[in-house]
């Protein structure tokens, strides 16, 4: 609480806004260079570990380097199955309990009735939640395309 009463409100200026979006932009370039030589490495050493490492009992391979144990690892995520797994349980008696039914209204549905008007606005808006986020946006100025003038607008010279 004490630091927030002594930490000093900024003032900010449009030229304070210009430099922080100049220096956002150099930094958001760096990052995606980085990023995409970032992967470039990352596929060099999965190549090179895979050609002159020692593969282990699971399939990957490593490669000791003077400062780094650098390899080729595997990783396999498992999802489940859902239509092989109905069809599974539903053929097996005993592991009936393992379907359940799940009611979901049909969105396009509802909306459907909501533009044909069985449904008002204001039960729509009751029936929705609403989350409001922001982000950054920093683009660089375009140059603006010129205007030609109307007759109106000349002869109110």
């Amino acid at each position: 609480m004490a630091l927030k009463a002594l930490k000093k409100k900024t003032v900010y200026t449009v030229e304070m806004a210009e430099q922080m979006a100049v220096e956002y932009d150099e930094i958001s370039k760096h990052i995606k260079m980085l990023e995409e030589k970032k992967k470039k490495l990352a596929d060099s050493i999965k190549e090179c570990a895979s050609e002159i490492g020692v593969k282990s009992s699971n399939g990957n391979y490593y490669l000791n380097t003077a400062s780094f144990v650098v390899g080729k690892e595997s990783a396999t995520s498992t999802k489940l199955n859902q239509d092989r797994a109905l069809e599974f349980v539903k053929k097996t008696k005993a592991l009936k309990d393992c379907v359940q039914k799940v009611e979901v209204v049909n969105e396009a549905t509802l909306e459907e009735h909501y533009k044909n008007g069985d449904i008002s606005d204001e039960d729509m808006k009751n029936l929705c939640d609403y989350k409001t986020t922001f982000r950054v946006s920093v683009k660089k100025n375009e140059e603006m395309p010129e205007v030609q003038q109307t007759a109106a607008s000349r002869k109110k010279r």
